[in-house]
C-alpha cells in the first residue's frame, strides 16, 4: 500500500502536482516543480498558438518542411521541435493532434492558478528548478510559493530556458533525484 508519493511537474504539470499538493497535502510527500509558479500568467503565449493555428497543415509535405515554416516565426529550434511533436500524418495529411482551438479558448484558466487564499500553507517539501533565462519564475515569485509551501527550496539551471529539462537533461535529472532521495 502506497502511503505517499512524490510529483514531477514541468510548466502545467508543476501546476497540477501543487494544487494536487495544497487539495490533498496526506497522499503527498515532496514536490518538483519545474519552472512554474503558483500565479497568474499573462497572456504571452498566445502567439505561439495563433502561429500554430495559421498553419496550411493540409500542405506540410513532411516534419522538415513544418520546421522550415515554423522557423520563420519561432526562434528556438528545440521549440519546433517540441511543437512539432504535435502534428501528425493521418491518411496522408497533416494536422494537429490536439485540439488547438480548445487550447486557445482556454488560455485563461490554463495561465491562471487557483485561488488557494484561505488555506493555511502546507509542509510538503517543495523544490522549484527554474531555468535562468526563463521568464516563468522569478525572484519576486519565491515569496509566493512560500505563502503555499512553508518548505521550499530553489535551484536554478544556468543557461537553460523554459524547456530546462530538455535543454538541459543531465543537471535537471541530478537535481531532481537527489533532491528525492535526501
Amino acid at each position: 500500500k502506497i502511503q505517499k508519493i512524490d510529483l514531477l511537474g514541468h510548466s502545467m504539470g508543476g501546476k497540477v502536482a501543487m494544487v494536487l499538493a495544497l487539495s490533498y497535502q496526506h497522499l503527498i510527500n515532496k514536490l518538483v516543480v519545474a519552472d512554474i509558479a503558483p500565479i497568474n500568467y499573462p497572456e504571452d503565449n498566445q502567439i505561439i498558438i495563433d502561429i500554430l493555428l495559421s498553419l496550411e497543415t493540409n500542405l506540410i509535405k513532411n516534419r522538415n518542411h513544418a520546421d522550415e515554416i515554423l522557423s520563420k516565426y519561432i526562434n528556438e529550434k528545440f521549440l519546433r521541435a517540441f511543437l512539432l511533436q504535435n502534428l501528425e500524418l493521418v491518411d496522408g495529411i497533416y494536422d494537429w493532434s490536439i485540439n488547438l482551438k480548445v487550447i486557445k479558448n482556454s488560455m485563461r484558466e490554463l495561465r491562471s492558478f487557483p485561488n488557494f487564499n484561505n488555506k493555511s500553507a502546507v509542509d510538503n517539501k517543495l523544490l522549484c528548478i527554474y531555468g535562468e533565462n526563463s521568464d516563468y519564475v522569478k525572484n519576486q515569485y519565491f515569496d509566493v510559493f512560500k505563502e503555499y509551501f512553508n518548505n521550499t527550496s530553489f535551484q536554478k539551471i544556468n543557461n537553460a530556458g523554459h524547456f530546462l529539462h530538455v535543454e538541459k537533461p543531465d543537471e535537471f535529472y541530478e537535481i531532481s533525484r537527489k533532491f528525492l532521495r535526501n
